[in-house]
């Protein structure tokens, strides 16, 4: 690779950190740092709330976008709740949480992850119908997750996620990575 050329997970564009106040479950104001980042052709809001663990260990939410959740309150998945308690948990302990805005519905894009809920209104569960579709059942990865980890100079996560994936791809490129 020529010197100059940029790596696909270089950082593009860096734009904040401005301060956001959030209110956390309705009642308590929190102020977050944001800063957008730009990826090749990704977007990502990081929310950062200090203090950071002195020991090192940052507690880390990746979000992927759910418009039907996150924007309209929709039930038809718990991303709405997901990202609301991660929030809650960040507010108090500190930690960072990385918005994926292009990996909607589990990385497959906004218009598939309509077509999956038209499937899924059919009796079968989500799974099912990213295979029904011809759709990777996880399409997201997290090479931009760790790109951001490293611009942010953290190597040691506290990593809340259900997700197995996640947790095997983190381990294998990170110095300390649980399970929270």
């Amino acid at each position: 690779m020529k010197r100059n050329q940029k790596n696909s997970t270089d950082v593009i564009e860096k734009v904040g950190p401005i301060v956001l106040p959030l209110g956390i479950n309705n009642s308590v104001v929190v102020n977050f740092k944001l800063t957008l980042y730009r990826l090749d052709n990704r977007n990502y809001h990081v929310l950062v709330c200090d203090p950071l663990v002195a020991s090192g260990i940052v507690l880390l939410r990746i979000e992927s976008a759910c418009t039907f959740a996150h924007l309209y309150g929709s039930k038809l998945c718990d991303c709405e709740l997901q990202l609301k308690t991660a929030l809650s948990m960040i507010s108090k302990d500190g930690g960072i949480l990385i918005y994926a805005l292009d990996q909607h519905g589990r990385g497959v894009g906004l218009v598939n992850h309509v077509r999956v809920y038209q499937v899924e209104q059919t009796g079968i569960d989500t799974v099912e119908a990213h295979k029904a579709l011809g759709l990777d059942v996880d399409a997201r990865h997290y090479f931009d997750a760790l790109k951001i980890l490293e611009d942010l100079k953290i190597s040691k996560i506290k990593l809340l996620t259900n997700n197995p994936s996640r947790i095997d791809f983190f381990k294998t490129k990170l110095k300390y990575v649980e399970r929270l």
